[in-house]
């Protein structure tokens, strides 16, 4: 067989391979999202008003938008999908096993470390600090960045939290996720320290 057609025949298969590819990331982002949408039903934001689907969605977004400008990261469509799924574990009824029966082990183990975990035997703060720590230590970049665009889109709707919660995240900005930031990814860290203080700006 002529080596030209051999060629073709490769590239041709290869062009194909790729298309299916690109189909069933599509198939399991958009299975994400409604799963998310569906088992985030009826739950409100902060503000009593918005619908908490808005938020993983605009998570996903952004993690994409970085993922494109900083390839670097790694972020593939799975880190996307676990964008979508990031508060299910912590905010619903789904548990670790649902969505890894549903999306596989990989997407499950980067939801379950986006996912802070109460107990009974220890306190909300407690739970706070390890929770940080696990983060911080033991999450994969694509992993942190989702975390970051998730605290970039709360930081946004500051002004809804109470005092209490206002004062908290603003030391865990400044503390952990802006010097995270401005080593993984610098955009995201300018654009966490620029609404950080953006809003001590206004409430002086």
């Amino acid at each position: 067989m002529d080596v030209d057609i051999i060629l073709y025949l490769k590239f041709r298969r290869l062009k194909m391979e790729n298309k299916k590819q690109n189909e069933n990331e599509k198939q399991i982002k958009k299975h994400a999202q409604l799963f998310a949408t569906k088992h985030h039903e009826n739950q409100l934001r902060k503000d009593n008003l918005t619908p908490y689907i808005t938020h993983p969605i605009a998570v996903a977004k952004y993690v994409q938008d970085y993922g494109r400008k900083y390839p670097e990261l790694n972020i593939s469509e799975e880190t996307i999908c676990a964008a979508l799924l990031h508060d299910t574990i912590e905010d619903t009824s789904v548990t670790y096993e649902d969505i890894e029966k549903e999306f596989g082990k990989s997407i499950a183990d980067k939801v379950q470390l986006l996912t802070r975990v109460d107990s009974k035997y220890r306190s909300k703060e407690e739970s706070r600090r390890i929770y940080k720590l696990k983060i911080k230590n033991n999450a994969t970049p694509d992993v942190q960045l989702v975390k970051i665009c998730d605290v970039i889109h709360n930081v946004e709707t500051l002004g809804n939290l109470s005092p209490e919660g206002i004062k908290r995240k603003i030391n865990d900005c400044n503390n952990i996720y802006i010097p995270m930031a401005q080593k993984l990814c610098f955009e995201a860290g300018k654009k966490l320290e620029g609404l950080i203080n953006n809003y001590l700006r206004n409430i002086q």
